[in-house]
């Protein structure tokens, strides 16, 4: 029952709910649309590891210091007062959350689809490219002419190209009066991604989107920087209690990196 609820919110993520899809079009249209939905997302759902942990379907939060939040938080609020376009964001680090403006279920949803489909395909692509151009010195995630390491996951590969790439077009805020329809810029630089949810009214546009990399990625890059130090530390202070007290390993809630569904299941936990 909890994989068939997931199923459903993650269709009412990228299509919209039901009533809306009856409202706008017909009971034929919905089927059209469950059809082209579901034929392609069971296929990815790996039914030989679901079980009980999939009930809760939890969020990994990122433990941060009140300066490093606060930080955060002023980066995210500049971001949208520059920005009146984007109508909620969210933060992570090392697919971790650190803040989401949205609901408690459209974020659960949304981190869900981030972890184990985006982020993981946007990885292998990266694997990929640096495998084809082994004697490349220019890592993935690299940008030397602008200074910084901020690139777009969704949206333009390339801003000196003509295409915007593939966004995605999401529905949140279903259980409020009025559903939004937004798209799905996810930004990241080294480990720190953002995701801007932009108004499904907005034309988006190159010029837009060079904006949003010149006023993100020089920030974005500092403040991932700042935040991977601190991780790091508090991982070893982490390691170093673990070390002395073998009988508390829950007493540390850092974790090293998404894990694969394939781990065990006091690993899983932790993502709890």
């Amino acid at each position: 029952m909890a994989v068939l609820k997931q199923a459903y919110h993650m269709f009412r993520l990228f299509m919209g709910t039901f009533t809306d899809i009856l409202e706008r079009t017909s009971v034929d249209h919905l089927k059209v649309r469950l059809e082209h939905f579901f034929s392609r997302y069971l296929q990815t759902v790996p039914w030989e590891r679901c079980d009980i942990l999939d009930v809760f379907n939890g969020i990994q939060f990122l433990p941060l210091d009140k300066n490093m939040y606060l930080r955060t938080q002023c980066f995210l609020n500049q971001t949208e007062a520059n920005f009146p376009q984007v109508k909620y964001t969210a933060f992570l680090y090392n697919d971790a959350l650190v803040w989401s403006g949205l609901e408690q279920d459209d974020i659960r949803i949304l981190f869900k689809y981030l972890t184990t489909s985006l982020f993981p395909s946007c990885l292998e692509s990266e694997m990929q490219a640096v495998q084809t151009s082994p004697y490349s010195t220019r890592t993935a995630t690299e940008r030397p002419s602008t200074g910084h390491y901020g690139k777009f996951i969704t949206g333009p590969p390339n801003l000196n190209d003509t295409s915007l790439g593939k966004i995605p077009r999401i529905f949140v805020n279903t259980q409020g009066t009025k559903t939004d329809e937004c798209n799905l810029l996810v930004y990241r630089a080294l480990s720190a991604s953002i995701c801007l949810m932009v108004e499904g009214s907005y034309q988006l546009n190159l010029d837009f989107c060079r904006a949003v990399d010149q006023f993100l990625g020089p920030q974005l890059t500092v403040l991932a920087s700042d935040m991977g130090e601190q991780y790091s530390k508090r991982l070893s202070k982490c390691q170093q209690k673990s070390s002395f007290n073998f009988d508390s390993p829950g007493n540390c809630q850092i974790d090293v990196g998404r894990a694969s569904r394939s781990h065990h299941v006091s690993e899983r936990c932790r993502h709890l």
